[in-house]
């Protein structure tokens, strides 16, 4: 937006606000008489001068959005911190789940044993040679075996 326009918005709002500023200022929200009649009697609270002016409703309906809103508002803010939550555990799992079993797999090198045992097929799949044989896993496969031929 070029400089010269500046000034016209400027002016354009505070136009507005003072001809906003007019016609709420003039206008009667309530009776003046039964504003006048609450006066005189010593409305002693705010909800008892609602009660006589007959504006209720318009306490009725604050109450109801705001209550609305807090709802509304609790709810996204659970739902925004539930997936930051998951997010950086996700985070901390995958940062710190190498260093864990690295160290549960040098204080317990017999599980990688059976583990090699269960799936040996898989151990074989994973060191192929290029031309398709598996020799070499067949040889750990065998040596896990107890020496048999498999």
């Amino acid at each position: 937006m070029s400089g010269g326009w500046v000034p016209f918005f400027v002016a354009l709002h505070v136009t507005a606000f003072v001809f906003i500023a007019v016609l709420v200022g003039d206008y009667n929200f309530v009776d003046a008489t039964l504003y006048e009649d609450v006066v005189a009697t010593g409305g002693a609270d705010a909800l008892n001068v609602a009660n006589q002016i007959g504006r209720l409703d318009v306490l009725t309906l604050a109450l109801a959005v705001i209550s609305v809103l807090v709802a509304v508002t609790a709810i996204m803010g659970f739902w925004f911190y539930r997936g930051v939550v998951d997010q950086r555990a996700t985070d901390e799992v995958r940062e710190r789940l190498p260093m864990i079993l690295d160290e549960y797999i040098k204080k317990n090198p017999s599980l990688v044993a059976l583990a090699l045992r269960a799936n040996a097929d898989l151990a074989k799949a994973g060191l192929a040679t290029e031309d398709g044989t598996s020799d070499f896993a067949d040889e750990i496969a065998s040596a896990m075996d107890g020496g048999k031929e498999p």
